[in-house]
């Protein structure tokens, strides 16, 4: 029943643009996975920790930084605490998958080559499966660690906040998708959090006028840079009111402009900013998928 309403939700998504074949293939992959789901055990398991460990680490580094969101004399703890629940969640989007995938990849060739279903609908459908579930696990980690570390009750931070944590995993969780798709097991476990480390350096850990001429496209191509920026701009930015100070005769930073100014953060657009890792996450999964293509049909 659960597969059959899924596969219905889809079709009316995909109507327009999918010819009634590929929807037959998108609605027998897609009782496959929801089957798979709810019957296979071990993936059961791999779902149910996936979604504990994104509520313990909420709830670690919710009393870690407790308080720091609306206190001006923590506000550089504040923003090491953003920094970590950006770099957790791209982390944990890329690794869920950076290891599965060349697992069902084995199956995908068998059955691809028997012409049970091409790869387009396939595709589509491990991203209406693992995309959802990715989403839920990034609304469990935020939204414990959000309200325990006092950050902003507004609506519109709150939801640009989510938002790009949501988008950033996902873009991350494509980057495990080619990985996975591209390297050996052995060897994408090593090269996909390298990637994010080499990432997630700009914006955080070296400021731009720091960074020396042949690196600044790194700056530039980085969308964990993009994502860490944006999350900060939208907590301090948008004219929020001066911050109290508690414990402290003098707080720096009690005026948030004055941190945006010293990070460099004052002038971050965060709707290009958006929209840059929106096509990174596209083109990533179009360069996944062409790879794919071309061992599928390698002869």
């Amino acid at each position: 029943m659960l597969a059959r309403c899924f596969c219905r939700y889809i079709k009316c998504i995909l109507l327009v643009s999918v010819n009634f074949t590929c929807k037959i293939h998108f609605e027998v992959i897609i009782k496959k996975f929801i089957h798979f789901i709810l019957t296979f055990n071990h993936f059961q398991a791999n779902l149910t920790l996936r979604i504990i460990a994104h509520l313990v680490i909420a709830l670690i580094f919710g009393y870690l930084y407790r308080g720091v969101g609306n206190d001006a004399s923590v506000v550089i703890s504040n923003m090491v605490f953003i920094y970590g629940t950006n770099l957790f969640l791209v982390y944990t989007g890329q690794m869920a998958v950076i290891v599965s995938f060349p697992l069902e990849y084995k199956v995908l060739k068998r059955e691809h080559f028997n012409s049970w279903f091409t790869l387009f609908p396939y595709m589509v459908s491990i991203l209406l499966v693992e995309i959802p579930f990715q989403i839920l696990c990034c609304l469990v980690y935020i939204v414990p660690s959000y309200i325990m570390t006092n950050q902003p009750l507004e609506l519109m931070r709150f939801s640009y906040f989510t938002i790009f944590l949501v988008v950033t995993s996902l873009t991350s969780q494509s980057t495990g998708f080619l990985c996975g798709a591209t390297l050996p097991v052995k060897v994408s476990v090593f090269v996909g959090p390298v990637f994010v480390v080499l990432l997630s350096v700009f914006g955080f850990a070296i400021r731009f006028t720091d960074i020396p001429a042949i690196y600044v496209w790194l700056h530039y191509f980085s969308f964990i840079r993009g994502s860490f920026q944006s999350l900060v701009y939208t907590l301090y930015g948008f004219g929020r009111d001066v911050l109290p100070c508690s414990d402290e005769m003098y707080c720096h930073y009690k005026n948030p402009i004055k941190f945006l100014t010293e990070m460099e953060f004052s002038q971050v657009n965060i709707y290009p900013e958006f929209f840059y890792i929106c096509f990174f996450f596209l083109c990533t999964y179009v360069l996944t998928t062409t790879v794919i293509w071309y061992r599928l049909n390698k002869r």
